[in-house]
């Protein structure tokens, strides 16, 4: 039988264009994130605005550093949510294949609400996640023969985000993820132009000033990809 929308999942689909663009300018205003995108703005809509102006700040990054973007995202690892850079993963991958923000956030936060419903919506997600937990404990079992590790002792996740709060959540991994890209983007160093130490707080600033820009332009370029 076909999973329904509940009360909690019905809450991903409220209309967002609108509150979209509004988040969209803040970030165009100060794309590390403000008070006022977690204060004034659906966090659905901004998340989504987010995503779009993540994987800006990801190209051009990229580009910058001469990393893969997935090496980009993968920076983005935190300590205390080991399932962050999952989340920005899935956005990355899917912008990259030309899908838009919009497409690729709302499943994601759906889900989300769906397992804090206590339903699975669909069966290939998890799957896809059986199927890994798998191949995990078959290389432990290969490279440590003795390891007591089965089925039964294998932590699952079935969402990537904080199912209490998957929006919030979303747009925290999101926004961390921009000051990521901005901590590679200023450290890398060019062999070929070394920043002399009494040069350095300003050279800190031009950097900051073109990682912005060219954040800004990216984001303007890929528009279309929001909704």
């Amino acid at each position: 039988m076909a999973a329904t929308g509940s009360p909690g999942t019905q809450q991903a689909d409220v209309t967002v264009t609108g509150p979209a663009r509004s988040a969209d300018r803040l970030l165009h205003d100060n794309p590390f994130g403000s008070q006022d995108l977690f204060t004034e703005v659906d966090p659905t809509a901004a998340a989504i605005a987010a995503a779009h102006w993540f994987h800006a700040a990801v190209t051009i990054t990229a580009q910058h550093t001469g990393m893969h973007p997935i090496q980009v995202v993968a920076s983005a690892e935190q300590y205390d949510k080991p399932l962050a850079v999952e989340s920005l993963t899935d956005i990355t991958t899917a912008i990259d294949a030309g899908h838009r923000a919009r497409h690729v956030v709302m499943p994601l936060i759906r889900n989300a609400l769906y397992v804090a419903d206590g339903h699975l919506r669909g069966i290939l997600e998890i799957q896809h996640r059986i199927t890994a937990a798998q191949e995990l404990m078959s290389k432990a079992h290969t490279d440590h023969p003795g390891i007591d590790l089965g089925p039964d002792s294998v932590y699952l996740p079935l969402t990537s985000l904080d199912p209490a709060r998957p929006a919030p959540d979303l747009l925290d991994n999101l926004l961390h993820g921009i000051h990521t890209c901005w901590h590679l983007y200023q450290h890398h160093i060019d062999p070929q132009h070394p920043t002399p130490a009494n040069l350095e707080n300003s050279r800190q600033q031009q950097l900051r000033q073109a990682f912005l820009t060219a954040t800004r332009e990216e984001a303007a370029a890929r528009n279309e990809r929001l909704l």
